[in-house]
């Protein structure tokens, strides 16, 4: 958990209210994927286990990494309960079709990965942006516009069948 903060807080590469907004974002949107990701169990067979929960933190962790230092703490929550509930329905995908997916790596990290791309379209906010002191989103809305959310599927669509190597 310390990297991810690492990741999400210090890819602003300076110690600033931005900087502290994505380690709050990353708390939020993983305690929120955690806990939707064991809502879902619950309603879909009873019962719900730590390995689940554990799994909506993931799902939650990387559906709010591109949006954490561009999105209120609001939105982070939104953010990483549709990050986990579709990572939990793509990943019983893969049990109903009996595919070899261990641990639902690729459910929780392409699926909620996709999600979190495209969530960032929908709630980037420039305020937001500009806790830095010097990043300036330009589009045509002030905040929260969808303009972006047709041009934001072809990162994800691009990158996904790109190999990666085993490190």
């Amino acid at each position: 958990m310390e990297s991810r903060f690492g990741f999400t807080g210090g890819s602003a590469l300076a110690a600033n209210l931005r900087a502290g907004l994505a380690i709050v974002n990353t708390f939020t949107a993983a305690s929120s994927g955690g806990i939707s990701w064991c809502l879902v169990d619950y309603f879909i067979s009873g019962q719900w286990s730590v390995v689940g929960f554990c799994s909506g933190v993931v799902a939650g962790l990387v559906g709010i990494t591109p949006a954490s230092g561009f999105v209120p703490v609001w939105s982070s929550i939104i953010i990483g309960i549709l990050s986990a509930v579709a990572a939990n329905y793509a990943s019983n995908l893969t049990h109903y079709f009996k595919i070899d997916d261990a641990l639902s790596i690729f459910s929780i990290h392409a699926v909620a990965g996709f999600v979190g791309n495209l969530c960032t379209a929908v709630f980037a906010a420039d305020y937001i942006a500009h806790l830095d002191g010097y990043t300036i989103i330009v589009s045509p809305e002030p905040s929260f516009d969808c303009f972006c959310l047709g041009l934001r599927p072809e990162s994800p669509i691009s990158e996904g069948p790109w190999p990666t190597p085993d490190v």
